[in-house]
C-alpha cells in the first residue's frame, strides 16, 4: 500500500492514515488487511476495524490467499461488504494453521465452522457454503488460470 502510494516501505505512516490517502485520491472502499491486527474497512460513510481470529501460527503465507479469495466469493454470493470482510478474515486466520499455501487454505466446511462457532453464524449445511478456496480440489491446470 505504501508503494502504491509512492511511498518507502518502510515509512512509518499508520493504516488509517494511508487507508484516508487512498480515499483523497480517489478510492470509494478501501480494505486493508492488517496480519494478527485483522482488517480495516474503510469509506465516505465511516471505518471499522474487523479482528482476526487468535490462532497459534504455523504459516501465514497463504493466508491473503485466503482472504482475497473468501472476500471475492463472499461478494460474489451477495454477501455485504462488511459481512464478506468479517468472513474473508476468519479465512485468513484458518491458513495459518497449517504449512504450506494450498494445504493451508481451508475448505467451506472448515470455514463454516469457524463462523459458527465464532460468529454464531447459523448455517448448519456447509454443502450449501461454495468452497472458499477451491484450490486443494482443483487440478493443477485449473490453479494456474486462476479459475
Amino acid at each position: 500500500l505504501r508503494i502504491l502510494l509512492g511511498l518507502d516501505a518502510d515509512d512509518p505512516a499508520d493504516d488509517l492514515t494511508l487507508c484516508r490517502e487512498l480515499l483523497a485520491a480517489g478510492v470509494r472502499t478501501v480494505v486493508m488487511t492488517r496480519g494478527a491486527a485483522g482488517a480495516l474497512l474503510v469509506g465516505a460513510d465511516g471505518i471499522m476495524a474487523i479482528p482476526s481470529r487468535p490462532v497459534v501460527v504455523v504459516d501465514s503465507t497463504g493466508a491473503g490467499d485466503a482472504f482475497n479469495g473468501t472476500l471475492a466469493t463472499s461478494l460474489a454470493r451477495g454477501m455485504t461488504l462488511t459481512s464478506a470482510v468479517e468472513r474473508a478474515t476468519v479465512a485468513g486466520s484458518l491458513a495459518c494453521l497449517r504449512l504450506g499455501v494450498v494445504p493451508g487454505l481451508p475448505t467451506a466446511a472448515e470455514l463454516a465452522a469457524e463462523l459458527a462457532a465464532a460468529i454464531g453464524s447459523t448455517e448448519d449445511d456447509p454443502e450449501e457454503e461454495r468452497e472458499v478456496i477451491a484450490a486443494r480440489e482443483r487440478p493443477p491446470s485449473s490453479q494456474a488460470r486462476g479459475q
